[in-house]
């Protein structure tokens, strides 16, 4: 959590204390500071909190997605899910909760991602987020395929997006199999190589992207090529562990 995000909890949490303790029933203030208090890592507190919001009004959804957070920060997997499905019962169109459903049970390889990131993607068409969290839970469990479909359609709503050109890069190098034939390999591995370009064409300084183009040059025998490659990496990321091992191997 960053600096500036601290301080406005630090500066937010005594004016929202005030005003339960002027107003016990001010629900928008109680899960606002229990969101806080969940930031700050004070649980006992965000929690008496929810729950006192959940006593008050059983039928919001936003206690029970804050739950879930709760929950997930005990790494009490289970039940955050639980909670997170209390909420997108409470509101279906929760994009958020269906969100923390869809990487939790990516974190369980449980196939039920890809379900509950549709259900993002149906409240929120353009999520980059969501398009790009299914596409690495693709990626993750080896459906290379359905991965840069997720990736490319990024680039169809943003075309700026660097990342998603590394991803398809990184994904067209993991679809080079042994039993391939060389030349499909090639062209591969070609591909990969332009994606790679057009996201250091993004930012010049894209280290992952820059060593993954250089791996394609070093795979298609321009290990010279490479290793000027791996080198300016090192100019860029003194310790880059990646790039230290790549020289190691070629030295």
């Amino acid at each position: 959590m960053s600096y500036l995000k601290l301080n406005k909890i630090d500066m937010g949490v005594p004016f929202l204390e005030r005003t339960i303790e002027l107003d016990s029933l001010h629900i928008d203030g109680m899960l606002e500071l229990a969101y806080y208090y969940l930031a700050g890592k004070n649980y006992e507190s965000s929690l008496n909190l929810i729950n006192s919001v959940i006593k008050q009004n059983m039928y919001l959804a936003k206690p029970y997605y804050l739950k879930g957070m709760w929950y997930e920060q005990q790494d009490k997997k289970e039940v955050a899910i639980s909670s997170f499905q209390t909420a997108v019962e409470r509101d279906p169109n929760y994009y958020d909760a269906y969100l923390a459903l869809g990487s939790l049970y990516n974190e369980m390889d449980n196939p039920l991602a890809i379900q509950y990131y549709n259900s993002a993607l149906t409240i929120w068409p353009e999520s980059i987020e969501a398009w790009r969290l299914k596409g690495m839970s693709y990626y993750e469990h080896e459906d290379y395929e359905e991965a840069i479909i997720c990736f490319d359609t990024i680039l169809y709503f943003d075309s700026t997006f660097e990342v998603s050109y590394f991803d398809i890069g990184r994904t067209l190098i993991n679809l080079c199999y042994d039993d391939n034939t060389q030349a499909k390999n090639d062209s591969l591995l070609n591909l990969a190589i332009e994606n790679f370009d057009k996201a250091l064409k993004l930012n010049v300084n894209y280290v992952p992207a820059k060593f993954n183009r250089a791996l394609c040059y070093e795979t298609k025998g321009n290990k010279d090529f490479a290793k000027a490659e791996y080198k300016a990496i090192l100019e860029l990321e003194t310790n880059y562990e990646p790039a230290i091992k790549a020289l190691n191997r070629l030295d």
